[in-house]
């Protein structure tokens, strides 16, 4: 069975660093954004003025399980 998650990657365009969270959780205190906001960038949406130093996309990374 090949099973992947979703996990999330935020970039800060200011300081160019990557970030990668697998838990709504830890993006909320990385960046404060509210789960509603962060749906609606993901469906395409233009984020507001105080998210928008941050750039947001859903990335799939296999399991170790299903790299062998």
């Amino acid at each position: 069975m090949n099973i992947t998650f979703y996990k999330y990657k935020i970039t800060n365009k200011e300081t160019l660093e990557e970030k990668l969270f697998f838990k709504y959780g830890e993006i909320k205190e990385y960046c404060k954004i509210p789960r509603s906001t962060l749906y609606k960038i993901f469906n395409g949406a233009k984020p507001l003025n105080w998210c928008d130093k941050f750039d947001f996309k859903q990335v799939r990374i296999p399991r170790e399980m299903d790299l062998i």
